[in-house]
C-alpha cells in the first residue's frame, strides 16, 4: 500500500542500482509505478530505498532493506545517457 505524504519541496531520494531498462520477461515489466501508476514497462526504472527490518540494521557494512521499483524520471533522475542497464 502506498500512503501518500506531503514533504518539502527539497525533498530528497536514495536510490540503488543506477537506472534500469526493463524486458518484457522481467517480472516487475507489467508493475505499476507507484508514483505516477502507470505500468513500469519499457520506461527506465530506478530502486528507492524505502527501509530495513530493526534486526538488519547494522553500524557499518552492508545490511538488506527494502526497495520499491519507480520510474527513473518519476524519481527525479536524468534517463538521458549510456548508463541505463538492461534488465531481462
Amino acid at each position: 500500500m502506498i500512503i501518500p505524504i506531503r514533504v518539502p519541496a527539497t525533498a530528497q531520494l536514495h536510490t540503488e542500482g543506477g537506472i534500469r531498462q526493463l524486458g518484457p520477461g522481467h517480472p516487475l515489466f507489467s508493475a505499476l509505478c507507484p508514483a505516477c501508476g502507470s505500468h513500469l514497462e519499457d520506461q527506465p526504472i530506478t530502486l528507492v530505498y524505502i527501509g530495513s527490518h530493526p534486526e538488519d540494521r547494522k553500524e557499518s557494512g552492508w545490511m538488506t532493506a527494502a526497495a520499491v521499483a519507480v520510474h527513473a524520471a518519476c524519481a527525479g533522475l536524468s534517463t538521458t545517457g549510456e548508463h541505463i542497464q538492461v534488465t531481462p
